[in-house]
């Protein structure tokens, strides 16, 4: 069965026999991604995209994380380029992200895999655990000079 693809996000990569589908227009602004609940969509038969949907809300910590990385890498993903990126992929979901050289919108496709195989893992996967942030060392120039207290007071 095809889905039905409306909405927003990267559908082109999104393949006919899909059981479900989610798609998004992100804003992406110095590697942070801003999810506007106008600008998603979903695809699919109700019940299947209810299941579908909470996995997506499960791995998008993963794929947020990955996105912050690419951005920050110099080879990685820009927002004046067109390269589509595989953001997370497991037994059942793959997730792909594209700016589509749009100046500050990242485009995202969630699918599910094809198979009753892939299926059986997105309904009983666990939960991926996020990456954990790199620490970021903060160091603050101070400078030596003192600011001049009088202990005068002038009448």
């Amino acid at each position: 069965m095809a889905l039905n693809k409306v909405g927003f996000g990267l559908w082109s990569e999104c393949p006919d026999d899909a059981r479900a589908a989610w798609g998004a227009r992100a804003i992406l602004r110095d590697g942070c991604v801003d999810l506007l609940h106008d600008r998603q969509g979903s695809a699919g038969d109700d019940e299947d995209r209810r299941v579908f949907c909470k996995r997506v809300d499960a791995v998008l910590p993963v794929v947020l994380a990955k996105v912050k990385e690419l951005c920050s890498a110099w080879h990685g993903m820009r927002h004046d380029e067109q390269n589509v990126f595989v953001l997370y992929e497991d037994d059942g979901v793959v997730v792909k992200g594209d700016t589509r050289a749009s100046y500050g919108y990242l485009y995202i496709v969630a699918y599910a895999k094809a198979g009753d195989a892939a299926w059986d893992s997105i309904c009983n996967a666990p939960t991926p655990k996020p990456p954990k942030p790199k620490k970021v060392k903060v160091k603050v120039a101070r400078s030596k000079k003192r600011a001049f207290a009088s202990s005068r007071s002038w009448y």
